[in-house]
């Protein structure tokens, strides 16, 4: 793919693949769908990581921490928040999101990354942390699951910068009654994915 040229891929071809030529002995067009995903990288879950210019070999365990992200939000309704889910990884990660008002209910919100909108827009809500798994697209607040809640497509940050806007929709306090300003605790918790950049086309 263009945005990531020096990665590796293994693709599987989805359906079957049907060359008709428009006349015998000529090019043809070919749409084929499939599924990719990286040769290799490796998931880093343990305290330490390598050293600058050790020598790993593919498929090697390396250890590394998980990464966490911390934002104090003070929000006005109406108003939206802009806060960087930097990756320190070099391949795309999905990460739990945590997000608190203390004492209160963390009410409706949305969190909005290059245009796609993940929002949780529950009806009534238990006062605690709502923590929302991107990868499994689940969400729970303590041991109440609250899934049916999100709404929203795949939440995935790039290597990199990713600009977050977060968006208050409704906020409510411990009665539960509507107010217009409140204070957001927003937790990002991700473990960083490498990607091997190694010349596999090259001389064995």
């Amino acid at each position: 793919f263009d945005d990531m040229p020096t990665t590796i891929w293994t693709a599987e071809v989805k359906g079957n693949i049907d060359y008709v030529p428009e006349r015998s002995g000529t090019k043809a067009i070919l749409e084929v769908e499939f599924d990719v995903q990286p040769f290799s990288y490796v998931d880093f879950t343990a305290a330490a990581g390598p050293s600058i210019g050790a020598e790993i070999l593919i498929g090697e365990s390396i250890p590394m921490g998980g990464q966490s992200l911390s934002f104090d939000v003070s929000a006005a309704k109406g108003a939206e928040y802009q806060m960087n889910f930097y990756n320190c990884g070099s391949a795309p990660v999905r990460p739990v999101i945590s997000v608190e008002v203390s004492g209160c209910p963390a009410g409706q919100f949305e969190l909005e990354l290059n245009g796609n909108v993940l929002a949780f827009m529950p009806f009534t809500v238990p006062i605690g942390a709502v923590v929302i798994d991107t990868d499994a697209y689940s969400a729970k607040i303590g041991n109440n699951g609250v899934s049916a809640s999100l709404n929203g497509g795949v939440f995935e940050l790039s290597p990199g910068d990713n600009i977050v806007t977060f968006r208050p929709i409704k906020m409510l306090n411990s009665s539960l009654a509507e107010v217009t300003k409140q204070t957001y605790k927003i937790n990002v918790d991700y473990t960083p994915k490498f990607l091997y950049a190694a010349d596999f086309g090259g001389d064995v």
